[in-house]
């Protein structure tokens, strides 16, 4: 993806959705009537994360509202580096690599 979607932004140029797939700005489509149960299925798949990458996501989302995409990319980058290297970070590794279900500190 690189940068292309922000040149895209800055130039003003609307884009269809399946450009905006391609581009990889969003990974999948509900249609209306499923969007409730959608979410509800998605927040369940969150709510066994790592709490602490929880928290680094939610703190990221609401220090940006509203910002410009570079400076969303610019703390989106800093909140990776710091969630990679927490205890979370480590104990997910190695339950990926260990084939089991992690246990969250």
């Amino acid at each position: 993806m690189g940068n292309t979607p922000y040149r895209r932004d800055r130039r003003r140029r609307t884009i269809d959705a399946d450009e905006a797939y391609r581009l990889g700005l969003y990974h999948e489509i509900v249609p209306e009537e499923k969007l409730w149960a959608r979410g509800v299925a998605l927040s369940a798949e969150s709510a066994e994360s790592a709490q602490e990458a929880l928290q680094l996501t939610k703190r990221m989302l609401n220090e940006t509202i509203g910002d410009a995409l570079e400076r969303q990319l610019t703390l989106g980058a800093a909140a990776d580096a710091t969630s990679r290297t927490t205890e979370a970070a480590t104990e997910g590794i190695a339950a990926f690599l260990e084939k089991r279900e992690p246990k969250w500190p």
